[in-house]
C-alpha cells in the first residue's frame, strides 16, 4: 500500500487538495493490472457541503501518478462531474 498512497502524498496535486479532504487517510486503494488507486473524500465547504470525491492513478513500474481526477455530483446529484485536479479549477 506504501508505493501507491506514498507518491500520491508527494504529488502536486494531492497537495493542493489536502486543505478539503474530510481525512488525509485514503478512504480506499485498489490495484487493476499494474496501476494503483488511491480514492479520498473532500467537501465543498459549504453551508450544505456537497460530497466530492478524488481519485489517483500510480504506474506501479514507475511510481508516478499517471492521474489525478476530481469526481463531484450535479446539484440533483443525478450526474458526476468529473474534471482533472492539476486543470487549475476551483476546488470549492
Amino acid at each position: 500500500m506504501k508505493a501507491i498512497v506514498g507518491p500520491v502524498k508527494r504529488s502536486t496535486p494531492y497537495r493542493r487538495i489536502c486543505s478539503i479532504l474530510t481525512s488525509r487517510c485514503p478512504r480506499d486503494v485498489w490495484l487493476e493490472g499494474r496501476t494503483g488507486f488511491v480514492h479520498f473524500e473532500g467537501s465543498s465547504g459549504e453551508a450544505n457541503p456537497i460530497p466530492t470525491w478524488f481519485v489517483f492513478a500510480v504506474d506501479l513500474d514507475t511510481s508516478a501518478v499517471i492521474a489525478a481526477k476530481r469526481l463531484r455530483p450535479d446539484e440533483g446529484s443525478e450526474n458526476i462531474r468529473i474534471s482533472d485536479v492539476d486543470r487549475g479549477l476551483s476546488l470549492v
